[in-house]
């Protein structure tokens, strides 16, 4: 009899016992439903404020606006008032003279590190220059720009197929470009194939050119940029025009041959 008791009361035992857990457990699981509402409200109000040192928009971005073509327009003075000092000592320059002369397209092909006194050099020529689509390109069309270049926007490498089109019609319309084929952003001093190509498929000769500085600083840049100081001379070098071969071999030597050639018109 009591044993029967007993077992009648086990299962009710164990379900008040169940029970009462059940509802402790939900006791306990109900904190993190109003941390998670918590942390719903907060995620919200994080995505309506504003991120610190975040662009604030008005007048910081006026101020922005107005402050880069200003800084582009006074670097441009002080390399060309600075560029004024050079002196130049060419040699080679029979090379340049003789594709002028014969009214050829050409490209001239040059180290991304020495472009400034090679600008300076042959300003007013309507020379038409490749130029990254970098935020740095600005500053290079509008130095180019007041030394009378044309601009072409793009590159010799990835994402330059726009440029290189436009290099190719601008040679094919009988103009003079010029190329950093290492560029626009390296590794310095190595060909890179959109200059060799844009020269193959328009048929133009390629003209390398280098320059040394008597004395120069040179920018913590990827490439070094050579920047004569006052009054320094500047030894330019042209090489022998190099032609560029029909197919894959054609260009694949023609790469070769375009770095040899920069690299003894610039290191000697």
């Amino acid at each position: 009899m009591s044993r029967v008791s007993a077992t009648a009361r086990e299962p009710a035992g164990a379900g008040g016992r169940g029970a009462a857990a059940a509802r402790r457990g939900h006791a306990r699981r109900a904190p993190p439903a109003r941390g998670a509402r918590a942390g719903a409200r907060a995620a919200r109000s994080a995505g309506r404020r504003r991120p610190r040192g975040g662009p604030r928009g008005g007048a910081a971005g006026l101020r922005l606006r107005w402050a880069e073509p200003l800084a582009v327009a006074v670097g441009s003075f002080l390399v060309r008032a600075l560029a004024a000092t050079w002196r130049f000592r060419l040699s080679g320059r029979e090379h340049f003279d003789t594709l002028r002369a014969a009214g050829r397209p050409f490209v001239f092909v040059l180290w991304h590190s020495r472009i400034l006194p090679l600008l300076s050099l042959h300003r007013d020529q309507g020379i038409v220059l490749l130029v990254s689509r970098h935020r740095d390109g600005g500053y290079l069309v509008d130095l180019g720009e007041r030394w009378g270049y044309r601009s072409v926007r793009g590159s010799s490498q990835r994402g330059g197929g726009i440029g290189l089109l436009g290099v190719v019609r601008a040679l094919q319309g009988g103009a003079v470009v010029a190329i950093t084929p290492d560029g626009p952003r390296g590794p310095a001093e190595q060909v890179q194939p959109g200059a060799v190509a844009a020269a193959q498929h328009a048929g133009a000769a390629l003209l390398p050119i280098g320059a040394r500085a008597s004395r120069a600083w040179y920018l913590r840049s990827w490439d070094r940029l050579c920047i004569p100081k006052p009054f320094a001379t500047v030894e330019i070098a042209y090489g022998p025009p190099l032609v560029v071969g029909e197919g894959k071999a054609g260009l694949r030597m023609a790469l070769e041959s375009v770095g040899r050639a920069l690299h003894e018109v610039t290191h000697g």
